[in-house]
């Protein structure tokens, strides 16, 4: 349920109404923030409680939100269209357009946050493979 709260709330704040009316009200803007890291934190607590007891369940909540962030990252990058065209206001002094900025913002969404999701997975596949098996005296794990 955790994750996919965080992947609602992800990309309804990343689509574009709900983005710019981030920016035209604070109120909505830091209730973009709150949400999102407020379903990040529950997530990631989610994440480290199943990691003990339901190791396979901790897996495929972060391999499924691995996956749909690097789905919204692949569409913002190979996109032909700013979905945020408001942002050459503030990418322009710095010689982006709106695309080259959502690409630069995708890229690095992708290959930071893609990194980091591998590295847990792997962490997780690893730990969830490696644990012990039942035991021969009354079937408990070690």
């Amino acid at each position: 349920v955790a994750a996919i709260t965080f992947a609602a709330l992800f990309w309804l704040w990343h689509s574009p109404v709900p983005y710019a009316a981030t920016l035209r009200s604070d109120v909505v803007y830091w209730a973009m923030h709150l949400s999102l890291v407020g379903a990040a934190w529950w997530l990631a607590s989610a994440i480290l409680n199943a990691q003990h007891d339901r190791p396979g369940d901790a897996v495929l909540a972060l391999a499924f939100t691995a996956a749909q962030m690097t789905l919204l990252s692949a569409l913002l990058l190979f996109s032909g269209t700013a979905w945020h065209g408001w942002h050459a206001l503030t990418a322009t002094p710095y010689g982006l357009t709106a695309l080259s900025d959502q690409q630069l913002a995708a890229a690095l969404m992708w290959t930071g946050g893609g990194a980091l999701m591998l590295l847990a997975v792997g962490l997780l596949t690893y730990r969830f493979v490696m644990r012990p098996g039942p035991s021969a005296a009354g079937g408990r794990r070690a």
